[in-house]
């Protein structure tokens, strides 16, 4: 498109022309800020972005998820940008211009932008005019994440610069819809909103990256370059790779069966044992969904941020064998640990350190290939911000939820609703569970499951009845385990002991962090001098020191542990970490009791490999920590002690009584039954036992200890969801039910500021020494993503009450931390709490400035984050 001349524009009287309005600003080498690209121009590069996005990352099958004019929408995004408030915070914002000194803005005041969402709000009223019954204004008014109010507001506002300036917007808008040859759609379906607006917003962010910042710089040319900066590119996908090409083995007939129900978009729930394979049964029925064109990516989607990690080496190996390894989307988005922070990938402000989108787990969604935590996919449906790029990135991809068992009534709910969307989206929507009981099933894929054999694969393809279907039983791997309820931890410490003298890897497994971190300083201190190795592993250590703990003792415990096994007897303390996706292998289990459906995968850890060498003497059992039947009798509830605040105590009480009369169970087998037993219709009951299922049913309405019940669960899971707009934020979203929030910590030895330099200095508890500048323009990409890597890597995530005192956003800003790490939001203004605390940690291990000083909190790589006398 030719460049047109301010020469040629005609002047007018009342506004400026839309051709002669900036987008942006632009800074030239020697610091100078001057207006930087159109609007015009701004549009149309957004417009084939959208366009080119379409084209390359959705199969044909699925380019008719957007409707007519898509591309055309996401370049009308900014057409409220022609509005004098708009026009006077840029010029305000370039070199030496005067407030409100040209003639057409001598009114115009940016700071009452806020009461109507900015240009946002005004592209949102300019479709409203032309389309006022659908939902096409909205994508253009929450482009920036949020919906804004336009409290009665129209086009023709004065805000808005009435009449006059309305009229460029209508031939800005006449302009685009010329050049895209399309008339604005006018979108009714609020997924297909949702999705269109997801594209618009990341058309927006790489339309604004580096490759068009340069106003002088020729645009049209760049759109493809601008894609693959940031990542957007198409999956070149190895043909007619086998089960046994891809993970080095040969299918069992449960992996196999599962393929071949797999008939495109639709629910797949695959239930079966610990250990059977079901991770790559679901990644195979993905191949096979990606290679003929059914699928543009994977989504594998698990319970907490440590479990997605496990995953990742698992996916990577799988990238390698079904991607051309010429292929740009081999290499970015599947790096491991913290290599990711390294990627050069463009996808503007948003998305570089310190912006919000610059978080793994954001970006994940967006990317061909990923591992993450299955709320960042649950806000495709939620009430918060950017929940709808969330809806985008999902779109036409198999999504695999893992560990699905472990969500409670709140989450479940979200979940029903997110799978709901991801079918009307073209997802294959893949679930994976080893204790799913028959309600949740229910709940997930539809009243029809009747079925209760095990294995099970269960399938509702789009438009297609639901199928049943039980995989031949004999792969499975028949254990027996020997079952003992013990009460007496001190008896129970003294044969962990024993054991670990004759050479077993003993496996003890808590239900909070506070009581893992108990437990293994007390057997550290009983072992001192044996010979013995005590390990520690939960969520509480910054990535650095977990790594090195679980890169050590997985490969101990792992499949590949062979010969160090056998150099001396272990103890490995650790929480529900040690129970989901992660590869152990135990001589003797003892765990502390929780549900039936948390214990099978407890048991799972126990003689996990048949190949696996044990010392002479060791058994298949495993030690379960129960309340006495004194304590039961006292109170329930307090007989089960932290465990009631992790699980509920009606789970708790039925799951000890289904299990009271077990002295051995056998794997795959009883699975089911006790499950079943667990979780059926409750019979009558009186007493206490009454009460407490009355709590877990209606909650407790009053007092200190007052929480929802499964009726209230479900009702407030229900007000977070939404498909149009959003209020609330997506830094610590509510997909989780939970009176116990954490918070991000960033772990220091200490931080100061040197104005000599103008910048700050943080050391790290290990040592390592950084510096910040104070501002953006000394860093470059690669420092900044080298600065960003350190503080994740030094970062934990703890409960509020152990937390130091939160920190303003200006607070930190003073040492620079905006330019490498997101603070919050910034229109919330700089007295707003950050998003991360700071902890400063002595050569004792003791925080010194935690705000409950009588307290004693510490942070050691031994212990990771812990108080001291809980």
């Amino acid at each position: 498109m030719r460049k047109i001349k301010s020469t040629e524009i005609k002047q007018k009287k009342d506004a400026l022309p839309y051709q002669l309005i900036p987008a942006k600003t632009f800074q030239l080498t020697d610091g100078t800020v001057v207006k930087g690209r159109s609007v015009l121009e701004h549009c149309l590069i957004v417009g084939h972005v959208a366009q080119e996005i379409i084209e390359r990352c959705f199969p044909d099958d699925m380019k008719d998820l957007f409707p007519r004019g898509a591309e055309l929408l996401a370049a009308l995004h900014d057409v409220g940008k022609v509005s004098p408030t708009f026009v006077e915070k840029i010029l305000r914002a370039t070199s030496g211009y005067t407030p409100n000194s040209h003639p057409f803005l001598s009114a115009a005041e940016p700071q009452f932008e806020s009461q109507w969402g900015g240009h946002a709000g005004v592209s949102q009223a300019e479709l409203r005019k032309i389309l006022p019954f659908g939902h096409t204004p909205y994508v253009a008014g929450q482009h920036h994440g949020f919906l804004p109010d336009l409290k009665g507001k129209t086009e023709q506002a004065e805000s808005f610069g009435a009449e006059p300036w309305q009229k460029e917007r209508d031939l800005l808008i006449r302009e685009l819809c010329k050049v895209f040859k399309s008339e604005i759609p006018d979108i009714r379906d609020v997924h297909t909103a949702r999705l269109v607006s997801g594209l618009t917003t990341v058309s927006d962010w790489i339309g604004s990256a580096g490759h068009f910042n340069d106003p002088g710089f020729k645009w049209e040319g760049e759109i493809g370059n601008a894609l693959d900066a940031a990542g957007f590119t198409k999956l070149d996908i190895l043909k007619n790779q086998s089960f046994t090409d891809i993970f080095d083995f040969a299918p069992n007939q449960m992996q196999t069966s599962f393929v071949e129900q797999i008939k495109g978009p639709g629910v797949y729930v695959l239930e079966a044992q610990m250990g059977l394979g079901k991770t790559e049964a679901a990644l195979h029925a993905a191949y096979m969904l990606l290679e003929q064109g059914k699928a543009r990516g994977i989504y594998f989607a698990l319970p907490t941020k440590l479990t997605s990690e496990k995953i990742y080496d698992r996916l990577a190996s799988f990238a390698s064998k079904v991607l051309d390894p010429q292929s740009q989307a081999a290499k970015p988005m599947l790096l491991h640990g913290s290599a990711w922070f390294m990627q050069e990938l463009d996808l503007g402000e948003d998305g570089a350190p310190g912006g919000s989108w610059f978080n793994q787990g954001k970006r994940g969604v967006l990317a061909p290939l990923a591992v993450g935590t299955v709320d960042q996919a649950l806000m495709a449906v939620m009430n918060v911000k950017h929940g709808f790029i969330r809806t985008f990135g999902l779109a036409g991809k198999v999504v695999i939820i893992d560990e699905v068992h472990s969500y409670d009534t709140y989450t479940g709910t979200i979940l029903n609703s997110l799978i709901q969307t991801l079918m009307k989206l073209k997802c294959t929507v893949i679930i994976l569970s080893a204790t799913l009981n028959l309600a949740q099933k229910k709940e997930l894929i539809g009243s029809g499951c009747t079925d209760n054999r095990y294995p099970l694969i269960t399938t509702k393809a789009a438009n297609q009845p639901l199928i049943e279907v039980a995989p031949p039983a004999n792969d499975s791997i028949q254990t027996r385990v020997s079952i003992r309820k013990v009460s007496d931890i001190a008896s129970t410490a003294k044969e962990a002991i024993e054991r670990a003298k004759s050479g077993q890897q003993i496996l003890w497994i808590e239900n909070t962090v506070a009581e893992a971190q108990a437990r293994f300083q007390s057997l550290r201190h009983l072992t001192e001098n044996t010979g013995i190795e005590c390990g520690l592993i939960h969520s509480r250590f910054i990535p650095n020191h977990r790594q090195i703990n679980e890169d050590r003792w997985v490969g101990i415990y792992g499949k590949n542990g062979g010969e160090q096994r056998g150099h001396t007897g272990r103890i490995l303390v650790g929480t529900q970490v040690l129970e989901q996706s992660i590869d152990i292998d135990a001589d003797f289990l003892i765990a502390r009791f929780c549900p039936t459906d948390m214990l099978f995968q407890r048991l799972g850890r126990l003689w996990r490999h048949a190949a696996t060498k044990r010392p002479a003497g060791a058994r298949c059992e495993a030690a379960l920590i129960v309340p006495t039947p004194l304590e039961l009798e006292k109170d329930i509830k307090k007989a089960f002690g932290n465990s009631a605040f992790v699980y509920d105590p009606y789970v708790l009480y039925r799951s000890l009584k289904v299990w009271s009369d077990r002295n051995e169970i056998s794997l795959p087998a009883d699975i089911r039954p006790l499950i079943d037993q667990t979780y059926q219709d409750t019979p009558h009951v009186s007493g206490d036992i009454a009460k407490l299922f009355h709590e877990l049913e209606n909650g407790i309405q009053y007092g200190r200890n007052r929480k929802p019940g499964r009726n209230q669960l479900k009702q407030i899971a229900r007000n977070t969801l939404t498909l149009i707009g959003a209020q609330a934020s997506d830094e610590r979203p509510p997909t989780r039910y939970s009176e116990q929030e954490t918070v991000e910590v960033l772990i220091l030895r200490d931080m100061k500021i040197k104005s000599e330099t103008q910048s700050s200095t943080l050391i790290s508890i290990d040592g390592k020494t950084i510096e910040v500048p104070l501002t953006k323009a000394k860093l470059t990409r690669r420092q900044s993503r080298t600065l960003a890597m350190f503080i994740a890597q030094n970062t934990v995530s703890v409960n509020p009450w152990l937390a130091p005192k939160a920190l303003t956003i200006g607070h930190l800003k003073s040492f620079g931390l905006h330019n490498i790490v997101f603070l919050g939001s910034p229109e919330k203004g700089d007295h707003e709490d950050a998003l991360i605390r700071v902890a400063l940690v002595d050569r004792a291990g003791r925080i010194s400035n935690n705000n409950q000083s009588d307290d004693k909190f510490f942070y050691r790589q031994d212990m990771g984050y812990w108080k001291e006398g809980v």
